[in-house]
């Protein structure tokens, strides 16, 4: 009985078509998974974070109560979290303090005032009391890797409103996804989540994407713009 085989041209080609094949999907699969990671580090940051604050207000009253300092800088910011929100955050570590928009080993910073933390699995958290009564956070879900960009690594919240609750950064009672598609005004800004900076100089580009995010349950589907 004679068996029959592959001859070697048709091993290599079956080996060039599966090569290509990958080489076509590899990248889709990848970019998909790291979506994936990047939305489930960023809700269970925030998830975290709202858990904090729940258990603080526990013992402290209402978030909107709380005493918010009148003067801004990294040692106010360092004890307003120290008091309100560490104790109730398990696993919270410092990585540094400064002015620097980025640091290259704990990630994006919110502002001249804050103050960086770490969590064991590489989320960057930095916390800043930036103006008056206002307390802003930053998640950046992989720290110190790149490329530190709101909406594809780096997402913002803060209490921007008067009940004082943490939020997505430009958060507005009934926003919709077409609001931040389209772009909305909160008088400090025309808010959007675009992947490149409009005419409008006073258009905050990507400002809407972690409002985005929320609003698709926290899911980076097609239409996100990443």
């Amino acid at each position: 009985m004679v068996k029959k085989a592959f001859t070697l041209a048709e091993v290599l080609i079956t080996l060039g078509i599966i090569g290509v094949v990958a080489a076509m999907t590899l990248p889709t699969l990848l970019a998909n998974y790291e979506k994936k990671v990047t939305a489930t580090k960023a809700k269970k940051a925030y998830s975290e974070l709202l858990n904090a604050i729940k258990m603080s207000e526990a013992h402290n009253g209402e978030m909107k109560e709380w005493a918010y300092p009148e003067t801004q800088s990294i040692e106010v910011t360092r004890n307003f979290v120290e008091e309100y929100i560490k104790p109730y955050f398990s696993d919270l570590r410092v990585c540094s303090e400064g002015n620097n928009d980025i640091d290259s080993n704990c990630g994006a910073r919110v502002g001249m005032y804050g103050v960086n933390y770490i969590l064991p699995n590489g989320t960057g958290l930095s916390m800043s009391i930036e103006q008056v009564g206002k307390f802003y956070v930053i998640v950046d879900t992989n720290g110190k890797g790149g490329p530190n960009t709101l909406g594809h690594d780096v997402f913002f919240f803060d209490t921007d409103n008067t009940d004082k609750n943490l939020l997505p950064h430009g958060w507005k009672d009934n926003l919709t996804k077409e609001d931040i598609y389209t772009g909305y005004d909160t008088g400090v800004g025309f808010i959007t989540c675009k992947k490149t900076k409009g005419d409008n100089e006073n258009e905050l580009h990507r400002h809407g994407c972690t409002a985005l995010l929320m609003l698709n349950n926290w899911e980076i589907d097609k239409d996100y713009p990443w």
